[in-house]
């Protein structure tokens, strides 16, 4: 399944490393864009606690239609 994932702000190249395999877009609303594959619960659940770890302010994560 692929996801789309927002935060506020602009990330940083270092930041983005954690999200690896994911594109990454900026909305002229100051949000960073990824979007990318999370292949079962397991990936859903690490990536969630990455976004936890990394103290970002998540304001949208979506399942995208195939």
């Amino acid at each position: 399944m692929r996801y789309e994932i927002r935060f506020k702000g602009h990330l940083g190249q270092n930041t983005l490393i954690w999200f690896e395999g994911f594109t990454v877009a900026y909305s002229p609303a100051g949000e960073t864009i990824l979007c990318g594959p999370l292949v079962d619960q397991a990936a859903l659940d690490g990536m969630l606690q990455r976004i936890c770890d990394l103290g970002l302010s998540l304001t949208l994560f979506r399942q995208l239609d195939e």
